[in-house]
């Protein structure tokens, strides 16, 4: 009787270490969900501003002086990098050691951020980057355009930080620019519809395969998708790279 009643207290305790075990997941759950809604819509409105850019080759922005921010169209795609930067930074530096981080998302997204930063993929170097995002993130955790137009005007540590993001946009006159902004918004729309599969936040935007030129095709197919990205599978890939190409 004694040992059934010790069985009894093992089997209860279990049961409640099982229950907080369940429940810290969902917590965790919940908290990633609630916290990636910003992230992801952020990063949404960037691929949506980028695809509908990419369909005239980036015409609007093309010969757009890096210091002129009276270019609607320049002035609304630097704000949208920036703004998806703070949440990135925001995201990275508050999860990624925690049980939100460890979780198959955060993992995810923590690949599509290696991604994202690495040296053929990023617009501007990892410091410019993270510091803009941090700066952008000190005025708001989403700073609006007002806000984002006064922090450039008022604040020089601002305006240096945002200077490389300014001068790459400002290039997009020379096709591999282009190029290489395309392959960013390729990875882009990647971690939108990855993560967001149902779109619940976000929209199920069309690609451009037909703007990528055949050296950044082969690249993004073997090269960044293989190597940062190996979990999405290979026919999720033809919507944003088209067909592989046929050997002869």
């Amino acid at each position: 009787m004694a040992s059934g009643g010790l069985l009894l207290k093992l089997a209860e305790g279990a049961y409640g270490e099982l229950k907080q075990w369940r429940a810290a997941r969902s917590a965790s759950a919940q908290s990633l969900t609630s916290n990636l809604e910003p992230l992801m819509k952020s990063a949404d409105e960037l691929v949506g501003k980028l695809t509908s850019l990419g369909r005239s080759d980036f015409l609007p922005l093309r010969n757009a002086q890096p210091r002129d921010l009276s270019n609607d169209e320049f002035l609304s795609v630097a704000y949208l990098f920036v703004q998806f930067w703070a949440w990135m930074e925001l995201f990275r530096l508050a999860y990624y050691n925690n049980e939100v981080g460890r979780s198959r998302k955060g993992k995810q997204l923590a690949k599509f951020y290696d991604c994202l930063e690495s040296r053929d993929i990023r617009l501007v170097d990892r410091l410019h980057q993270r510091a803009l995002g941090e700066a952008a993130a000190a005025i708001d955790r989403s700073p609006s355009l007002l806000d984002f137009v006064k922090a450039y005007r008022t604040d020089p540590d601002f305006k240096r930080w945002l200077g490389p993001l300014l001068a790459f946009l400002a290039s997009l006159d020379d096709p591999k620019s282009r190029q290489r902004l395309l392959r960013y918004t390729v990875i882009l729309h990647v971690l939108v519809d990855c993560l967001d599969p149902t779109h619940t936040v976000t929209r199920d935007r069309p690609a451009l395969p037909n703007k990528l030129s055949r050296q950044s095709l082969r690249d993004l197919r073997y090269r960044w998708f293989g190597q940062y990205l190996p979990f999405i599978k290979p026919g999720r890939i033809t919507k944003y790279l088209g067909p592989p190409e046929r050997r002869p």
